[in-house]
């Protein structure tokens, strides 16, 4: 996972591709974590994504690193974890979230733990490399 957590978190916004009734949308995303060799982003509930997320959780992420032709295209199945320590976690390891969300008990603080099914990385030295 780690190459894919490098890419993406030095990447602002990265994006969050979601289908609902056979409608793609896409969405900027601004913060992600890896732990113990798995991602996870966070939304909130009340927003339209996490809706998506819930009843049809397979989700692209796609970025490009500004200045650069470097892009990554990842594939994952979105899962919502209640685990508090590990919600905890996450707002520890991406602050940006804490401007939203008060604590790991928010109501209104949901994470997605992503199990990815495939990832793509384009870089102009080593063209693109399937890493998983």
């Amino acid at each position: 996972m780690s190459k894919i957590y490098d890419f993406l978190k030095d990447v602002y916004p990265f994006f969050v591709l979601t289908a609902l009734n056979e409608e793609p949308n896409g969405r900027p995303f601004g913060a992600i974590c890896e732990i113990k060799d798995k991602l996870y982003i966070a939304t909130s509930p009340k927003k339209t994504v996490y809706k998506e997320m819930v009843k049809n959780p397979n989700v692209t992420i796609v970025a490009i690193k500004s200045g650069t032709r470097d892009w990554i295209r990842v594939k994952a199945v979105a899962y919502e974890t209640g685990i508090l320590p590990l919600k905890a976690k996450v707002l520890s390891l991406c602050p940006i979230l804490k401007k939203h969300y008060a604590d790991e008990n928010d109501p209104n603080f949901a994470v997605f733990e992503l199990t990815v099914t495939s990832a793509e990385l384009s870089t102009t030295l080593n063209g693109v490399e399937k890493l998983i």
